[in-house]
């Protein structure tokens, strides 16, 4: 799984010097699994310290989604980039987990292509051309590395079922037999 770090790591890197002048400092990138909706989320705080107590920021990517084309799964990444430089700008991305349009502002002349969903704003991302020209070499030369091992749920067997009395309406549960 080490690759997928390192493409990650190499696509910031190729952002950060093309789109913010190499002016945002390392961060720690992960692959943490949240909820099946979620494809990647910033700390708008320093959360990683090493010996010097030097401060980082996380980039997570949700693994759950690294099933996708690369160049989706690098519009998550560049999106919480964004997200990095709204912070260390104070800008106001975000108002109550909605995009606002001062993201969608910085996110377009940021590399991305933006378009707003009525339940979270100016959040639906992805790379404009510009971005995928940059992006194209690291892409082909990680083509084998970017799917994540991708184990779908299993279908869980319901055993618990609530009966309800027809009559006074009681409700119990148990084992249906079989």
């Amino acid at each position: 799984m080490y690759k997928q770090y390192e493409v990650l790591y190499k696509a910031f890197d190729l952002f950060n010097e093309h789109y913010f002048d190499n002016e945002l400092s390392p961060c720690m990138i992960t692959l943490q699994k949240k909820r099946e909706n979620k494809l990647g989320d910033f700390t708008v705080e320093p959360i990683w310290f090493n010996e010097k107590q030097d401060e980082f920021y996380q980039i997570n990517i949700n693994p759950i989604n690294m099933n996708r084309k690369p160049e989706e799964i690098l519009s998550s990444l560049l999106h919480e980039v964004i997200h990095y430089y709204c912070t260390l700008h104070k800008i106001k991305d975000c108002k109550q987990k909605v995009h606002t349009t001062a993201y969608k502002e910085v996110a377009e002349n940021h590399g991305l292509h933006v378009e707003y969903d009525d339940n979270i704003g100016w959040s639906v991302t992805s790379l404009n051309d510009e971005s995928i020209e940059l992006v194209k070499d690291l892409i082909e030369e990680y083509k084998d590395d970017f799917v994540y091992m991708y184990i779908p749920k299993k279908e869980v067997k319901k055993t618990q079922f609530k009966f309800v009395c027809p009559q006074c309406q009681a409700k119990i549960y148990g084992k249906m037999e079989t």
